[in-house]
């Protein structure tokens, strides 16, 4: 016959064994849950900049036909602030470069919330390159984001 004293530890020790079993279920069910909001806020990242890169891609479309024969020598910073949801910054460019001989205008956006960050570039052709430019195009230019 068991004593009281050796059930008393039986039921400590069954307790000591659920409570870490518990702890480590909640400690797994937290590193998912942030795992999952990292993949979530990366998510909404990446579908703002490309609703950014859309409406300045919207923008430069409206402007093509006059870039076509004299694209700006500068790159255009873009105002779209207000199109970033509360707690996001967003920025967006435009920028022409002659690409294997061709005129290219590349519009970048990028949108940003704390550590998570995405980019998205379009390119819209112009036209072949001129022989002689106007305005000085740069050569292979990689997308610089403001």
């Amino acid at each position: 016959m068991r004593t009281p004293a050796s059930r008393n530890g039986f039921a400590l020790i069954v307790v000591v064994v659920l409570t870490a079993l518990t702890a480590g279920l909640l400690s797994m069910l937290s590193l998912w849950a942030a795992y999952r909001y990292r993949e979530v806020q990366s998510e909404r990242a990446r579908q703002v900049a490309r609703a950014i890169g859309d409406s300045a891609v919207a923008y430069a479309r409206s402007h093509l036909n006059e870039w076509k024969s004299a694209p700006p020598a500068d790159r255009l910073v873009l105002d779209v602030s207000s199109l970033a949801p509360a707690g996001m910054s967003a920025s967006a460019s435009v920028v022409f470069v002659i690409e294997d001989g061709r005129r290219v205008c590349r519009v970048s956006s990028r949108a940003e919330r704390g550590a998570i960050a995405s980019e998205d570039t379009v390119d819209l052709p112009l036209g072949p390159a001129p022989a002689t430019s106007s305005a000085p195009a740069v050569e292979k230019a990689a997308p610089d984001t403001p």
